[in-house]
């Protein structure tokens, strides 16, 4: 019965431009229909709590318009008691992550979210305006935790400000706590975790203000490393780039790119039996293109990577995947970090495989796991039959055929 808290709740969690969007353009709606329904005859009227509140709520509204508009208050009997949860029970779900290697609680069931090729659990929780991330990415120990640690919480956080940092001991596990402070998302509590053959990140957010101590607490301290489960491989399909390939985790999209003259898509996974990353990207030249030297294509795709690495590739060779010229490249940072890839150019489509970690990585295994891709046949358009207006001609067309063919044809002819 409290609009005005409510009213607050959302003024406080709603992202920018979230009220005047889904609630005011709204309530000005509403209100025009609500005042044509009720001239005529007597109605009940539902809507969400979030629109009666403030100077541009219904009540207001409806109140200008001359209506005589008078709250209904249930009777306070206190029979709401018996339907709230017992403070004393932990309602929080056990989130076991096999493939992981970890479990904790939330305050509900996670979705899966795929980021930068890390398998995270994200829960949000509307009632308080938390949002929970949790993930694991295996490590050596021949890393330096903290390193790659920090490597890990820039890439996921899109490199926030600081506003502390402590070094924390947690059950057998080293890392550090921080809070940090986004530009335009939201504040976050944050713990990094390492056991030598792991490392554990969980982020909790909120939009404003910081996060709350207490759920911060019991979700950082519900974490518990369990044995991480033997990956399933499946087979991966992409009927539009016509190919396959054996991935060991949940293979998807990590950037998707067109422009006027290429289209670029990489789908990404971790492959925790090397510790690496697992990718597939294909570039889409322009229809028509000619290639009269193949290593110019495949130098000039290459150098981004090399630029990144800062420094020459250990290993090329030039074979082939089919009766297509494909080369193969090694590259090992000055950090020890180990990219290989295979490139594959099929007329006009270039398809980049590569396997990449922090660690030395065993050229058996990855070229293991390259052999698994494969070509396929792309998915056929089905054919229509399309009737002009003037019932002259029929054409078989691989989709519904908008009117104005009609007259690009009478151009045509």
């Amino acid at each position: 019965q409290d609009i005005n808290g409510i009213y607050s709740m959302i003024s406080r969690f709603a992202p920018n431009d979230f009220e005047n969007i889904v609630l005011i353009k709204r309530n000005y709606v509403m209100d025009r229909r609500i005042d044509s329904l009720i001239q005529h005859r007597s109605a009940f009227i539902c809507v969400g709590t979030g629109h009666l509140p403030g100077t541009e709520g219904l009540i207001a509204l409806l109140s200008k318009r001359g209506y005589t508009v008078k709250p209904l208050y249930s009777p306070k009997t206190g029979y709401y008691k018996t339907l709230l949860p017992d403070e004393n029970t932990d309602n929080w779900k056990t989130i076991v992550e096999e493939n992981g290697g970890y479990q904790l609680k939330m305050p509900g069931e996670p979705t899966p979210i795929n980021t930068y090729g890390l398998e995270m659990k994200g829960y949000m929780d509307l009632g308080t305006g938390h949002f929970y991330l949790a993930t694991s990415f295996p490590t050596d120990e021949k890393n330096k935790s903290s390193t790659v640690m920090d490597e890990m919480l820039k890439k996921m956080t899109g490199g926030g400000e600081p506003l502390s940092k402590k070094a924390i001991k947690y059950n057998f596990m080293h890392g550090y706590e921080m809070e940090l402070k986004m530009a335009k998302t939201a504040n976050y509590s944050v713990r990094l975790l390492n056991d030598t053959a792991n490392i554990y990140l969980l982020m909790i957010g909120v939009a404003n203000g910081k996060p709350d101590k207490n759920s911060a607490n019991k979700f950082f301290n519900s974490l518990v490393s369990i044995k991480r489960a033997p990956s399933k491989e499946i087979v991966f399909k992409d009927d539009t780039a016509a190919f396959e390939i054996k991935v060991p985790s949940t293979f998807k999209i990590v950037e998707n790119e067109n422009q006027a003259d290429v289209k670029y898509k990489t789908y990404s996974c971790v492959d925790y039996s090397f510790k690496g990353i697992i990718s597939v990207s294909y570039i889409d030249y322009a229809p028509g293109l000619y290639f009269p030297d193949i290593n110019i294509v495949y130098e000039g795709a290459f150098e981004p990577l090399k630029a990144a690495f800062g420094t020459e590739p250990e290993y090329v060779h030039d074979s082939t995947f089919k009766e297509y010229k494909c080369r193969d490249y090694k590259i090992i940072a000055r950090d020890g970090s180990t990219l290989f890839a295979r490139y594959i150019l099929r007329c006009s489509r270039l398809y980049i495989l590569s396997a990449s970690s922090k660690n030395l990585l065993n050229s058996t295994d990855v070229f293991k796991r390259f052999s698994t891709f494969h070509f396929i046949t792309p998915i056929k358009p089905k054919l229509q039959s399309y009737f002009s207006s003037e019932k002259d001609f029929t054409v078989m067309m691989p989709g519904v055929v908008q009117h104005s063919l009609d007259a690009l044809v009478a151009q045509a002819r």
